[in-house]
């Protein structure tokens, strides 16, 4: 989460999906746990400025302090995870960029670099288990 709240500044050109629904963005988006704002209904906009697209659908899944351990296979959040990759299938939309901005917890707790990355790579394995063959870009 962050400061900052944003909304569509193009209507249902940025979209926040959840549970099989869409919505006209606005912070704080549907899939997050906190109410504060964020910066992907910005970064949405700005990809629209750009013209590098022509439309945005936003699917968070935004779970405040988790580690990844959570998000990898036999992790409480793995579940959530495909869940959601399910729900945009079966809404028909095709999953073209996957963004990761998560680690503070596990800097907090001391992960190894080792670990880290080996259940980081779990939960990229579940997303191409399940048809997601979008690049992931990770957030430094």
């Amino acid at each position: 989460y962050g400061g900052q709240r944003h909304r569509s500044n193009y209507g249902a050109r940025v979209v926040n999906a959840f549970d099989k629904r869409c919505f006209i963005a606005a912070s704080p988006l549907l899939g997050s746990t906190n109410t504060r704002g964020e910066f992907w209904t910005l970064l949405a906009n700005n990809l629209i400025a750009s013209g590098q697209n022509d439309n945005v659908i936003l699917a968070p899944l935004a779970y405040s302090g988790s580690e990844v351990a959570r998000w990898a296979a036999g992790g409480d959040f793995n579940p959530v995870l495909v869940d959601t990759v399910k729900k945009l299938q079966d809404s028909g939309y095709r999953i073209t960029n996957v963004l990761w901005v998560q680690g503070e917890a596990d800097l907090v707790i001391g992960t190894p670099a080792e670990a880290y990355q080996e259940r980081f790579m779990s939960m990229v394995d579940t997303l191409r288990q399940h048809g997601v063959d979008a690049p992931v870009y990770i957030s430094t």
